[in-house]
């Protein structure tokens, strides 16, 4: 009988924005190689940075994440040292690409329980990060732009 309007929710939002309009983060991390050992992996979990998601690379390509989770998983079980490395560790590669859309990616990201996810260009290399925080810019500042339905109270203009 009518036109139901409604606030733009978030997904709204997000379903407009891609991961390349996000800038990424790309200050220095740490990457390990497969066959990282034990120590190494673990010497991680002392570094002055925030860094809760850690690529495994091989060959310039993305080929796993180990998590900061994992990480201390791994520091409880002592008998592991000698016997495991990050290839052992690592979960799956999640990543998502530049022209991916920030909704793909912040789901991800809830799917895989981190609060940051590596962005690779079309061939695995790895390019940066994109975390909460740079979603939540992001989202912000398309909710506040000129065509939002949202900044006249939910009506379109």
């Amino acid at each position: 009988d009518g036109i139901e309007l409604r606030p733009r929710t978030l997904a709204d939002t997000m379903a407009g924005v891609r991961v390349g309009d996000v800038p990424l983060d790309n200050r220095p991390f740490v990457t390990f190689q497969p066959t990282t050992d034990v120590p190494t992996l673990l010497a991680s979990l002392g570094s002055p940075d925030r860094q809760e998601l850690f690529p495994v690379v091989a060959e310039g390509r993305l080929v796993g994440i180990v998590t900061l989770a994992d990480l201390v998983n791994l520091a409880a079980e002592t008998h592991l040292e000698g016997l495991v490395n990050a290839a052992d560790v690592m979960r799956p590669a999640v990543q998502v690409r530049r022209e991916d859309g920030l909704r793909t990616e912040f789901e991800a990201m809830l799917e895989n329980g981190v609060r940051e996810l590596p962005v690779t260009d079309s061939h695995e290399r790895l390019l940066g990060f994109v975390d909460e925080r740079s979603i939540a810019h992001a989202c912000a500042r398309a909710r506040s732009s000129p065509g939002d339905s949202t900044s006249k109270g939910g009506v379109p203009e």
